[in-house]
């Protein structure tokens, strides 16, 4: 049965989270995230491939406050994300249009060579 034109698309079931990240950020939160069964917030959240155990520690990928956050499973929901951009409509993390960013001493600060890419990317 088609979806009708009403309804959203499915975000996708895998992202790739890719790029160069600065110093400070571990590079744990680059990768592969798999859709997790259950909406965070009312859209689709993605955990790190691999990590299906919950443990806090786990990578995620959500959306809150108008924000896509990556960060540690322990703040899933939260807008305590470790980097995030700016959603505007973006339904799922790989059709931001906005810059990823991270937080340091306060203020969030742009990393141009982080995307998110719908699929399982391999660099």
């Amino acid at each position: 049965m088609p979806l009708s034109e009403t309804e959203p698309p499915l975000p996708p079931r895998l992202v790739s989270l890719v790029g160069v990240l600065p110093p400070e950020i571990s590079v744990e939160f680059l990768g592969v995230f798999e859709r997790c069964d259950e909406l965070i917030n009312g859209r689709a959240a993605y955990v790190a491939s691999g990590c299906r155990e919950s443990r806090p520690s786990d990578s995620m990928l959500w959306y809150a406050d108008r924000y896509w956050f990556c960060g540690r499973r322990l703040d899933v929901g939260s807008n305590a994300g470790v980097i995030a951009a700016q959603a505007g409509d973006a339904a799922s993390p790989d059709l931001v249009s906005s810059k990823w960013s991270f937080s340091r001493d306060g203020m969030w600060r742009e990393m141009p060579d982080v995307h998110c890419l719908a699929g399982l990317i391999v660099l």
